[in-house]
């Protein structure tokens, strides 16, 4: 079944349909579906199953600065031609098309203003009569209903006093010949008086309107990069967005309603009045006028606009380039074929999108792919080449029949097929030291990459060393919170790694978890330095600091005297290095504990989920029996049941939790989670017969306390606080039992089902959790 949001679904049905005394009106016929498009990742048993459903940031280097961006697939360019009218193996300039953006009388705008939706960090341009927030209005009541069923308002324009919008209109899809996702913005304002929103839905009847003096037109230049997407395409929020609106904005093609992504072009239609307020603050958003020029507004990415015989300018956006590591391996056959590893992550582009008129240019988000050719060995260190002039790449020979083959870098394929992508860069890292040094809610990071932080890094170098070599360092990035927080990509992230003596790490400590690691000890280091000196120099001067009322002999002073000028050496490394790191951001030293999103996306690690006590499945993993009865629902008597436990998750103090797959083969990833309906599961290890495998039991299994320690009260439970931000609790309530098994594929493949929060009912009562349910 197809998902369709439900401002998309109110905003559709009130389109006014069937024919009126305007000559403008067309009726909407229905969606556009992409899925012959992306046919050929399609079966027969689901013909959908090539459209993407997801597209994720995607990280790189422009300038030496870590960077995010999108890659929004192939796009068809023409190639240059020769002095022969031959077609040579070099790209020209894209195409672009018309997308038409609709303007009242006065001028002022008839689309909307981009609206945030909090739980998702998305921008939506929503349209038609009676538009509704993407936001839904929270009261108590809300919470007990699914996100997507929430109350919600409409959206109101205060200048026009109407909550009906025009939404865009463009006449290309992919496939189609010069589709490459980039338009030309096109000013159609409405002089017939008798027009309602939304009456027009094509191109074609755009240049009707316009034939017949009922719309006027202006062409700005401007062109902005929203490639189309189908409606069952996510596309995920980067914490790089540096406070610019991306909306998610319906448009209209041939009378079909359909969605673009503007990866790249606010800037050309409307602007953000502070640069210290968040964008997501609706009223913090001006959209521009029909005809409005001023400084503030310009185009985000370079065009070339050029008259053909006097008539209307042509405008096309020139090709830029990106390298991407390869190794190739040579093989054992008899054509001396090689085997190519395009290397993710490592991407290096060449210029950044402009936020301010005053910014360079430069910027162009339809790039020709070209390699970076690595060897086998040395193995490659990510993060070596981050800017192009690292790679030393030879430039283009003139004419540019055939690219560059061989060398450091080469046109991928050799430039036969020419591979051009809609690439849209989104920005920059921010760098930072600490939270202050972030803007609108955000916090420094000083673990950006999760593979980082749960990986032991190369000999010669801890965690922090690998985060300045391959992230740059610290970044701002979104909050983080504790256990039970919803975790989801671009919007809030889990204590992966929590600091050395926060309350995180001391609340994992009481419960008795094991370190997951790795570690980060230079302040610690510093301190062991500094007690060492300390002592040594009371034993120089007679006095023993672990037993003052020793008599040291003279033998001991003089040994001591000896040992100081290398301790003090050692002191003083100890301090410069404390001070390095310090002065980069990494104030806090790192002991191994810490959470992570699960599911979190079952492995790809770009859905949502809720954060779980982090455990390394390599660590001993000794199991321990409880037995006792479970109060089930319905069940006349307590029912016999035996919880399994593991030392790496606390042991007998949290009863049915074991390290188990969290979606993810790094085994510093895993999770500690309550097993439910093992019955399900006769491959486990520990299978054990359930007596009631229902869903009430299920139920009753994952509100069972967390152990039956009594504690000092006497109470038959030991309240504990799984992270620094909650109350001690005996219980973790509310969680059911995962409908689906959970699998990761590997040398210890394990299917688990397990208790877990539902996400389409995040944001949570605020009263329920955290709170007080469950102590």
């Amino acid at each position: 079944m197809v998902y369709r949001s439900p401002w998309s679904i109110a905003a559709l049905a009130l389109v006014l349909v069937g024919c009126d005394s305007n000559s403008l009106h067309e009726d909407d016929t229905g969606y556009v579906d992409l899925q012959p498009f992306y046919r050929s990742g399609g079966t027969a048993a689901d013909p959908t199953a090539g459209i993407p459903r997801v597209v994720a940031p995607n990280r790189g280097w422009i300038g030496g600065e870590r960077v995010e961006f999108w890659d929004f697939g192939p796009v068809t360019v023409p190639r240059k031609l020769g002095t022969r009218g031959e077609q040579l193996r070099v790209p020209d300039a894209a195409a672009t098309s018309e997308i038409y953006f609709f303007y009242d009388a006065q001028g002022r705008p008839l689309f909307a203003k981009p609206a945030f939706d909090p739980r998702s960090n998305t921008w939506f341009m929503p349209g038609g009569a009676h538009t509704l927030d993407p936001a839904p209005i929270d009261t108590p009541a809300a919470f007990s209903s699914p996100y997507a069923a929430r109350p919600r308002a409409e959206l109101f324009d205060d200048q026009r006093h109407s909550s009906s919008y025009q939404r865009p209109i463009i006449d290309l899809l992919p496939g189609d010949t010069d589709y490459g996702g980039v338009w030309e913005v096109v000013e159609i304002t409405v002089r017939d008086g008798d027009y309602e929103v939304d009456d027009v839905k094509s191109a074609a009847k755009v240049r009707e309107g316009i034939d017949d003096g009922k719309l006027s037109e202006r062409r700005t230049g401007l062109v902005i990069n929203c490639p189309v997407i189908d409606e069952r395409t996510q596309v995920l929020p980067s914490v790089f967005n540096n406070n610019v609106p991306r909306p998610r904005i319906e448009v209209w093609y041939r009378t079909k309603l359909g969605n673009c992504f503007l990866a790249n072009g606010w800037e050309s239609i409307g602007t953000t009045l502070s640069a210290d307020a968040p964008a997501s603050d609706r009223s913090n958003l001006r959209l521009f006028n029909a005809g409005e020029a001023a400084g503030t507004r310009f185009g985000t990415l370079d065009v070339i606009t050029e008259s053909v015989r006097g008539e209307s300018a042509r405008v096309t956006v020139p090709i830029a380039k990106q390298y991407q590591p390869r190794i190739s391996i040579p093989l054992n056959t008899p054509n001396l074929d090689r085997s190519n590893t395009r290397l993710v992550g490592d991407d290096v582009a060449t210029a950044l999108p402009r936020r301010t008129a005053s910014d360079p240019g430069g910027y162009s988000p339809i790039v020709w792919m070209w390699d970076i050719n690595l060897p086998q060995d040395p193995p490659y260190v990510p993060g070596t080449y981050r800017d192009v002039a690292s790679i030393g790449v030879v430039p283009d020979p003139f004419p540019p029949a055939n690219p560059t083959l061989g060398g450091a870098a080469e046109a991928r394929d050799g430039g036969t097929n020419v591979v051009t992508r809609n690439i849209a860069v989104i920005g920059r890292a921010e760098k930072c030291v600490a939270d202050t040094d972030c803007k609108f809610g955000m916090q420094c990071n000083t673990m950006p990459d999760p593979a980082i932080a749960t990986t032991d890094p190369p000999p010669g170098q801890n965690i922090a060393d690998v985060v300045i070599q391959r992230e740059g360092g610290p970044r701002c990035d979104v909050p983080v919170v504790g256990f039970g927080g919803f975790c989801s990509p671009g919007v809030t992230r889990c204590d992966v790694q929590a600091a050395a003596g926060g309350d995180n790490e001391k609340n994992l400590k009481a419960i008795g978890v094991l370190a997951a690691g790795p570690t980060f000890t230079v302040h610690a280091d510093l301190k062991a330095a500094q007690t060492k000196l300390d002592d040594t120099t009371s034993l120089s001067m007679g006095v023993d600091p672990a037993n003052m009322t020793r008599v040291v002999t003279d033998a001991e002073k003089m040994t001591a005297a000896a040992q100081l000028p290398a301790l003090q050496t050692a002191l003083q490394k100890a301090t410069d290095k404390a001070a390095y790191y310090d002065k980069l951001g990494f104030t806090k030293d790192l002991n191994g504990w810490g959470y992570s999103c699960y599911p979190g996306g079952v492995g790809v690690g770009t859905g949502p989920g809720f954060c779980a006590i982090r455990c390394d499945s390599t660590t001993s993993g000794t199991v321990t029996e409880v037995k006792t009865q479970i109060t089930v629902p319905g069940q006349a008597a307590p029912v016999d049941y035996t919880f399994r436990g593991e030392a790496r998750c606390g042991g007998v103090n949290m009863l049915g939790y074991r390290c188990l797959p969290s979606g993810t083969i790094p085994e510093r990833q895993r999770v500690c989670v309550r097993e439910c309906n093992r019955q399900a599961n006769t491959s486990a290890t520990y299978y054990v017969d359930d007596p009631a495998p229902t869903l009430a039991f299920n139920r009753a299994l994952c509100d069972f306390p967390l152990n039956l320690k009594p504690d000092a009260s006497g109470n038959p439970s030991t309240a504990f606080a799984l992270s620094g931000d909650l109350p001690a609790m005996t219980a973790v309530l509310g969680q059911e039992c995962n409908s689906a098994s959970l699998s990761v594929s590997g040398a210890s493949s394990t299917t688990v089902r397990s208790c877990g929060w539902n996400t389409d009912f995040v944001p949570r009562d605020p009263n329920a959790w955290p709170g007080t349910v469950g102590r």
